[in-house]
């Protein structure tokens, strides 16, 4: 669901290359928060990312306000099943 915004973000010409390629890289760390299948390295991992939350895109900030966050948890029970 993330790769949509990004990818849109990624194909528009207003936004700066270095904007992008930000982009990109945080968009990969919270795809390797879900990626892991040891829960101390996702919680690590997500805590590494929240260090940096005002560094990180809008639209990646709104989505681990609304998503990414609140659904940690479901995750979490996931990985320990």
């Amino acid at each position: 669901m993330i790769g949509k915004d990004v990818y849109d973000r990624l194909k528009s010409k207003i936004i700066l290359y270095r904007d992008k390629i930000k982009l990109c890289i945080y968009s990969t760390k919270i795809k390797e928060i879900f990626r892991t299948y040891d829960l101390n390295i996702a919680i690590n991992r997500l805590n590494k990312l929240l260090d940096k939350y005002d560094y990180i895109p809008r639209v990646l900030q709104k989505w681990m306000r609304k998503k990414i966050i609140p659904g940690f948890e479901r995750l979490n029970i996931f990985m320990r099943d």
